[in-house]
């Protein structure tokens, strides 16, 4: 069967796949499209069974399959495929001295805020109120911060369309 197949290096980490993309001969990144096997007609054996630029990507088990299978004459062999996805959380431990939190620096304050809310709750301290409130202002703030990050892409929400079948 004529593709390629990347196995991911530590699939115990992998959350969500969010882009593939290949490199073409001419040095030019081109993106793929996701197919699923419910859009593939034909035995995958005869899906794009001529090699060539690849056009699309399947997604099965560990592994990313390209159809059509990556030519020399049209795609970069070496190096030539990205995929972007994003990783579990990976939790601090005791012995941790360098790693830091995977958000924004300017709202790591919240962490600290956090420990010393925890802090307040259990002495019964009259501070936990005023904490509490700037906890609160830290994530409305992030949660802005974070909805603006990427200002060329518009946010928009799309109903989805689902398929009955009358019995």
């Amino acid at each position: 069967m004529p593709q390629a197949a990347a196995t991911g290096s530590n699939d115990t980490t992998f959350l969500k796949l969010l882009r593939v993309e290949v490199l073409d001969a001419g040095s030019i990144w081109k993106k793929l499209n996701p197919v699923d096997d419910l859009q593939i007609n034909v035995a995958l054996g005869e899906y794009f069974k001529t090699s060539g630029l690849p056009q699309y990507y399947r997604v099965w088990a560990n592994s990313i399959f390209v159809y059509p299978a990556p030519s020399s004459a049209t795609t970069t062999l070496a190096s030539g495929l990205r995929i972007y996805f994003q990783r579990t959380m990976d939790e601090f431990v005791a012995t941790d001295t360098t790693q830091l939190p995977g958000f924004a620096a300017n709202f790591h304050r919240i962490l600290s805020l956090g420990g010393a809310y925890d802090y307040a709750i259990a002495k019964g301290l009259t501070q936990a109120n005023s904490l509490r409130s700037e906890i609160e202002q830290y994530k409305k703030d992030l949660q802005i911060f974070y909805g603006y990050k990427n200002r060329e892409q518009r946010i928009r929400i799309r109903p989805s369309q689902m398929g009955y079948i009358a019995i």
